[in-house]
Order: C-alpha cells, then structure tokens, then sequence
C-alpha cells in the first residue's frame, strides 16, 4: 500500500512532475504560471525516468493526481522510451487559480510510490483597469498647453505620465503606452515589464522627445494596455489628447505695436492729443511665451529723458503695457524707439525695433495766454497793478514736470525801437500748476516800468516757448510752439 505524499514527507519521493511550459519563476509571481496560450489545449505534464525499471517483467503504472483526485494514468509493457513519459491533462480541467499535481508509480515489483508535488497556477483573468479613471495622468501645463519645444528642453527631453492604479497589479505584467497620430492607429512607444519592487510605486512611463519629434506636431492620443505574465490583456485605457508642438521653431520677435499710433511700416506716427492719458504698447501675440520667460517693453532708449521699462501688462496677462503720460511728454515733436525683450534665465531675446514720430502738439488746440489785466482788445496803463501786468496760460495736454516754459512779451518803444521782456525764463512746471495753469497765483507778470515803454496805442506780442525735455531742446526763436497773442492795444 503506498504512503500519501503528503503524510510522509520523510520519505524517498519520485522527483516532482514537469510542466516545460510553465514560465519561469520571478520574485513575487505566481508559482509555475502557465501562459495563457497552455491552457487552450489538453496540458503535457511530463515525468523523469525513475531508477530501476523492468516492464517487460510486470507492467509499469503511472497515475496523475490533480489536487489529490485521480486524474489519468499510463502504463508500460516494454523498455520505455523517455520521451513517452508524460501524461496530458484534459483542457476542460484547466480552471483559474492554483493547482497541486502529483503521480503514482506502480513498479514491476509491486512497489507503489508517489512523486513530490508540483503546484502549477492558472491565471485567465484580464488586468482591470482603474474604474474612476483609467487615463494616464500628465503634469497639467502638458495637458493645458501642449507638449512644446520649451518643455521638453526644460524636461530632459521627454514627457512623463502616470498610470492610475489598476486591479490585481502584479510583479511581471507588462505595461505597453502608445503615441498615435489618428485615431484608431496604434503606434506603440515601449514597454516595461514591473518588478516586485515597482508595484508598490506609482507606475511612471516616459515618452522621450525623439519620438514625440519623428511623429511630428499636431494633434495626438497617449494611452497604454496591460498585459499579465501569463498573458491576458486588458482593454486599452481611454486615451489622453494632447496637442505636439514639439519641432523648435525659429523665433521670430516681430515689433510692437503703439495702440494710438497710425501707420503700418516700421515707422508710425503718434498724434500727442491721442495720448493725453499715456501710450499702449501692443506686443504681438504671434509667438509663444514659454512660462519661464517675462516680456519686457522699453520706451525710448534707457537712460534717455522719458525712457520707461515695464514687465506688467495692463490688464494682467494680456499682451498690452501701459506707458505713463509722464514718459511721453518728453518726446513731443521727436522719434523714439520702442521695442521689447523676452527675458528668460538663460537669455535675453530682444524685438524688431519700432520707430515712434511722436508729433508736435497742434498749436490750434492749445491755450492761449492771456492778459488779466486787459478790458477787451485794450490794456489800460492805469489799470496795471504796481506788481506788473498779470499773464495766464490753461493747462494743455501731456502738460508734465519735465516741461520748462519762456513767456516773451514784445513790442515797440515811443521811437518805434523793438523792445523785449522776459516774463518767465526756462521755468520749470511745477505739479501745482498742472492742475491750475501758468499763473494762477497772480506770480506771472511784466513791470509796470516796462509796460510804460511801450507805444501807446499801439499793440504788443506775448509769445509762449515750451521746452518738452526739460530744457534740452526748444522752439527756434521767434517762432512760438504755442499760440501767439498779439491783439492787445496798451493805453493810458
């Protein structure tokens, strides 16, 4: 009568079964997994030659047992072959999950003796993916704004997403992504097959820029499939749309645009009346602003009177900076470049130049100063205070503490001499008098003992010069940049 195996382990078993296409162990698999190619047929389980063998005196007897029942058995009448020593397991006993097989030899003697176990696993089961969201998980900035150059150069040229968690992850599975062009076309990337050490780690893939590149830019599908170790395939995972903008493109830094200006060339003109509340430089939205990189606009050239430099856009992330009235005044009547910079830690990139011809204020919309003391088209000598003849000047626009003004009065003396009197002289504005004008404190005037020089009956000039940088340049002499008053009639 034979032992059970499985009550005595202390003794002298047959060697196990064999299973040749059971795949090989790997640390944290399933014992013996057989593919599942194996279990879509009857299943070889082959048997070492024992020993000491004499069928052709009493017949040998092998039986397999399949998790302790009796299953098959084959028997020898003649020297045997040992490639005849298997048996086949029927294909409909191939059941999920894990199974313990062992056989009997009967020997030539009578001798019953059973083999060491073999325990075989049996997996049929696709991987299910994640139920909430089976997608691979990209950093947001790729999902929002697409795979570009600038990412991948600040990325270690490539691209890496994450596979959400999945059902009965296991050491040996297979995880396959792909980067289609169209729908419905798979073109695989790669592949990585998990370790016992990786299933307890989020599960990271790589779509390197090389790749992204030779499939080119436009719109593409990311996703991925699992395959177990014994080879059964999940559905593949949803795919992720992404847009490729990968191919480094020349950049072309076109000049800005002056929101008030006229004009479509490289030079544009600027009517200051347009900008009595400041200047808009545009800059063109024509190329892409990575997110390490700042624009910078410059107005004039740095250092100059009235140069300015911003990297805040008006509104907030918009392409359009705001140039205080402050910084334009100074440019009246002159050209002055503008341009912009994108600034980044590795450099700077700087714009097509854009030529400004800022105009002359129209003279015609401008104050004219007038003579408090006058009654109509006439002064009064006897009228003037002992202070002198008041002068006032209205405020204009782009009026700015960077302006000096010269007020003039001419005329002629009794003997018909021209004579001159320098009312105000290089006089720098002052923030008061941008909100009240030129005088408005009664400290504007002309002596009274000048006054008396002139000719009676006869009429004098006052002649407003303005200087817009500060003194730097002025209106040729004798030729006013503001409107000349020359109507008033002094008498006694």
């Amino acid at each position: 009568m034979s032992i059970p195996y499985d009550q005595d382990p202390d003794a002298d078993l047959h060697k196990p079964p064999k299973v040749e296409v059971a795949l090989p162990e790997i640390e944290g698999g399933e014992e013996n997994l057989l593919p599942i190619s194996a279990v879509q047929a009857d299943l070889k389980v082959t048997f070492e030659p024992w020993p000491i063998q004499n069928p052709t005196l009493n017949p040998e007897k092998v039986e397999l047992f399949w998790n302790d029942a009796w299953l098959t058995e084959g028997q020898w009448y003649s020297p045997i072959n040992p490639d005849d020593l298997f048996l086949m397991v029927p294909q409909n006993r191939l059941g999920e999950g894990s199974h313990v097989i062992y056989y009997k030899v009967t020997h030539y003697n009578g001798a019953v003796l059973d083999s060491e176990p073999l325990t075989i696993t049996i997996d049929k089961t696709a991987p299910i993916l994640n139920q909430t969201d089976e997608r691979l998980v990209f950093p947001r900035s790729v999902v929002e704004d697409g795979v570009t150059a600038w990412y991948l150069e600040n990325n270690d040229d490539k691209v890496l997403a994450e596979i959400p968690g999945y059902d009965a992850i296991k050491p040996g599975d297979v995880l396959t992504w792909f980067w289609d062009r169209a729908p419905f076309s798979p073109e695989e990337v790669d592949s990585m097959e998990l370790s016992l050490d990786d299933v307890s780690k989020p599960l990271i893939i790589a779509f390197d820029g090389d790749m992204i590149r030779a499939r080119g830019d436009g719109e593409r599908y990311a996703y991925y499939r699992v395959q177990d170790r014994a080879g059964n395939k999940s559905d593949d995972a949803r795919p992720v749309t992404l847009t490729a903008a990968a191919k480094p493109v020349p950049r072309d830094l076109p000049w800005p645009d002056v929101d008030e200006a006229v004009g479509l060339g490289e030079t544009i003109s600027l009517a200051p009346e347009n900008v009595a509340l400041g200047a808009t430089v545009i800059v063109p939205d024509t190329f892409v602003l990575n997110p390490d990189e700042v624009i910078w606009v410059q107005w004039a050239e740095p250092g100059a009177l009235g140069a300015f430099r911003t990297s805040t856009p008006a509104p907030a992330n918009s392409r359009s900076y705001a140039v205080p009235k402050e910084h334009v005044a100074p440019h009246v009547g002159k050209r002055l470049p503008v341009k912009y910079e994108v600034v980044s830690p590795k450099g700077t990139d700087p714009s097509a130049v854009r030529q400004l011809e800022l105009q002359k204020l129209n003279i015609d919309r401008l104050p004219i100063i007038q003579c408090e003391d006058r009654t109509g088209g006439t002064l009064s000598l006897a009228s003037i205070p002992a202070s002198g003849a008041r002068f006032k000047l209205g405020t204009w626009t782009l009026m700015a503490t960077t302006q000096r003004i010269t007020i003039e009065l001419t005329g002629t003396n009794v003997t018909g001499q021209p004579i001159k009197h320098t009312v105000l002289n290089s006089h720098a504005v002052t923030s008061a008098e941008l909100i009240s004008g030129i005088g408005a404190g009664n400290n504007v005037t002309a002596p009274k003992a000048f006054m008396s020089q002139l000719k009676r009956d006869a009429k004098f000039s006052i002649k407003v010069y303005v200087s817009f940088d500060q003194g730097l340049t002025w209106p040729t002499p004798g030729i006013p940049n503001f409107p000349l008053s020359d109507d008033i009639t002094l008498v006694d």
